[in-house]
């Protein structure tokens, strides 16, 4: 989605429903103010979907960082109930953006679904950086299951290599801190070839006892969604691959990421 608060283009529900995905995950997704009934309506036909819409202030008027939602095909997974739906319920510094599911497969196998968003400050300085990292650790140290992913904008990727001499902060140092959580040392990160924002790739899933199918033809990061974008003399940006992505009106930003997974 993207972190306005304009509403949801009509065309994305079919965009979506097109790759046929059997587990959906929106980041910065806005359901209040995204008038996303019809939106909605069109996916629950074929999937459970639970939300969260950001945490609020005390006067419940304000919301602090980007809901988010996570769809499941109610053909493979049985429906959640609310005791294993959890998500970020108050405003804490160190932790994303993020809604966890412990799905249940209609086969009775388990696997825990994390949907994240790490928060940003007012550009890419130390102190920044610094806590982009604090809640990366947070989420790898408390959300891990036997068999599980973490999906979405992690707002960090090998191009911020640049930063490691002054503060130890790279790319294999975000690998490090999934490895020591997860006491995987075979833990990878993946994104599929290509950008997922802009010219950087800042989207990626992280799996434990979940096997990602690097050779499936499935795995994209996709902009073929930009074909939607009719007006390139608005507000926006050109990604490498040549479409044109608005910004107003407030079309998803980044591209779209596909990925096959094979569970044993």
């Amino acid at each position: 989605m993207r972190t306005t608060n304009r509403s949801t283009p009509s065309w994305l529900g079919d965009v979506i429903l097109a790759k046929a995905p059997d587990i959906i995950v929106l980041v910065e997704y806005k359901a209040d103010h995204q008038q996303p009934q019809q939106f909605e309506e069109e996916l629950s036909d074929q999937f459970w979907l639970r939300k969260y819409n950001g945490a609020r202030d005390s006067t419940n008027q304000n919301r602090f960082g980007n809901g988010i939602l996570i769809g499941l095909r109610k053909a493979l997974f049985k429906e959640p109930d609310e005791s294993e739906v959890t998500w970020q319920a108050d405003n804490i510094a160190e932790q994303p953006n993020w809604l966890a599911i412990d799905a249940q497969l209609l086969n009775g196998q388990r696997i825990k679904i994390v949907g994240v968003r790490v928060r940003v400050g007012s550009g890419y300085i130390k102190k920044d950086l610094i806590a982009r990292k604090a809640q990366l650790k947070w989420l790898f140290d408390t959300q891990n299951a036997t068999k599980q992913i973490i999906i979405g904008d992690v707002n960090y990727g090998p191009h911020r290599d640049e930063y490691k001499a002054e503060l130890a902060l790279n790319w294999p140092d975000i690998i490090k801190l999934a490895q020591t959580a997860w006491q995987s040392p075979d833990l990878q990160p993946y994104s599929p070839q290509g950008t997922s924002w802009k010219n950087r790739t800042l989207d990626w899933i992280f799996t434990n006892g979940v096997q990602v199918q690097q050779t499936s033809p499935y795995n994209a990061l996709d902009w073929s969604f930009g074909n939607y974008n009719t007006q390139p003399y608005l507000d926006g940006y050109l990604v490498p691959d040549g479409y044109f992505i608005c910004s107003d009106p407030s079309n998803p930003d980044h591209a779209i990421f596909t990925v096959e997974v094979a569970i044993h």
